[in-house]
């Protein structure tokens, strides 16, 4: 079912299966945990996950979806990309878990330079998607980085 109307160049499909993600909430320190897609296509996905990744900040994304959702990595059963945290929205309800949705940008199967040196590295996209349905992620500078938190 494709989601609604929107500035992306090709809609969403909703999908709600398991994804497992990485992510470094400080530099010598990374957390694994399991979230459920609500939505994917070639280029991003939004997840449900119980906890909180700051926006321009890297997660490592793996899932199980299907080849047509994806830019790359035809010939394996799991997906596998790095992506660009874009937004992050609280759903809690009274007496329940909290639960973040979070917009991802998938960027592809390595990591930039940048992070693999400082894994709080924060980015930005560039303007739009390249021909594969990828973004490019563009390191932000110091300042915006620290204006951002």
């Amino acid at each position: 079912m494709l989601i609604g109307e929107s500035r992306r160049a090709s809609g969403r499909i909703r999908l709600s299966t398991l994804a497992s993600v990485e992510y470094y909430p400080r530099a010598n320190a990374k957390w694994i945990a399991t979230a459920r897609l609500v939505n994917i296509n070639r280029s991003g996905a939004a997840i449900r996950l119980n906890r909180y990744v700051e926006p321009g900040r890297l997660i490592h994304f793996r899932s199980r979806i299907p080849f047509r959702y994806r830019a790359f990595d035809f010939e394996s059963n799991e997906f596998t990309t790095w992506a660009v945290v874009r937004h992050i929205t609280c759903d809690a309800e009274p007496d329940l878990e909290t639960i973040y949705v979070v917009g991802l940008a998938f960027i592809g199967p390595e990591a930039p330079e940048s992070f693999l040196n400082n894994p709080l590295t924060c980015y930005d996209l560039a303007e739009k998607p390249e021909l594969s349905g990828l973004w490019r992620a563009i390191e932000r500078s110091p300042s915006l980085s620290q204006a951002a938190t």
